[in-house]
């Protein structure tokens, strides 16, 4: 079989299956829950409070020198193959 008749044979198959899908839910979900999803999520969507301190405000995670007790600092990486870093302390060429 070549390529562009496996291509069509496999969007037909999704499309089937999508197809087959889009009806199933709509015979098996009430309109109901329908419209309590959507209330729900419109009932929600001013909650959502933004800061937009910018630079000024205080680090954001992952970004700080320091947290939890713990300090970021420089670290030594090998420079060539074979070579292993001082900071491990293990004999090889440097």
């Amino acid at each position: 079989m070549s390529a562009p008749a496996r291509l069509g044979l496999y969007a037909a198959i999704l499309l089937t299956v999508f197809a087959v899908a889009y009806v199933t839910a709509g015979a098996f979900v009430p309109e109901e829950t329908v419209q309590s999803w959507t209330e729900e999520s419109n009932d929600h969507a001013g909650d959502r409070q933004v800061n937009h301190t910018g630079a000024q405000g205080a680090a954001a995670a992952g970004q700080a020198l320091e947290s939890n007790g713990y300090r970021r600092t420089d670290i030594a990486t090998p420079t060539g193959a074979g070579q292993v870093p001082a900071l491990l302390g293990l004999p090889g060429r440097r």
